[in-house]
């Protein structure tokens, strides 16, 4: 989201704090329709690996107009954005363990709330294997060349302190490095 905001743009102000927010554990391990089938970063739990992560002040001070706008961004439903909100004592999250996380970076960072894409990895589900380097290197080599090249832009424009198992893998990948992505 970092370099395409999208649909979001007038709904944030200022610039990205880089790397600001908490430390999650993020690895490619969604299914992504709205990048062709690529894998697309997720909060992971079980495959990620720990990551810095960034943040984008919203317009609005309302956490449920801040959720709306991100949920027609990520173009999910209302339950794939996380939110917390201190001031109403309220939040949703998939998890217990990535709620903790991120309302024990909210409660040190001033903020009175936070939004975040809370979609769960779905690999498993759309591949019918369980998520793994090695089975997401095959999923990637099914893609078709447009999905291809869009896994490849994505997956190379993702902040550089994402350093997940499987970034790293297809780091040492010469199929994937002669991809030219758009």
């Amino acid at each position: 989201m970092l370099w395409d905001l999208d649909n979001l743009t007038p709904f944030v102000q200022g610039d990205w704090a880089i790397n600001a927010g908490p430390r999650l554990p993020l690895e490619f391990s969604l299914v992504s329709r709205k990048r062709l089938g690529a894998l697309a970063l997720a909060i992971d739990e079980k495959h990620g690996a720990y990551s810095p992560s960034s943040i984008i002040l919203s317009v609005h001070s309302d956490i449920i107009e801040a959720r709306s706008n991100l949920a027609a961004r990520e173009r999910t439903p209302l339950d794939g954005i996380g939110f917390i909100d201190l001031e109403h004592q309220s939040n949703y999250s998939i998890s217990l363990t990535t709620k903790t996380l991120i309302s024990s970076w909210l409660k040190q960072s001033g903020l009175q709330g936070v939004v975040w894409t809370d979609s769960p990895p779905n690999f498993e589900n759309h591949t019918n294997q369980p998520f793994s380097v090695e089975n997401a290197k095959r999923y990637l080599h099914s893609l078709s060349e447009p999905s291809l090249r869009e896994a490849k832009r994505y997956i190379a424009k993702a902040p550089i302190g994402v350093q997940s198992p499987l970034r790293l893998s297809l780091a040492q990948e010469t199929w994937w490095q002669d991809i030219i992505s758009l």
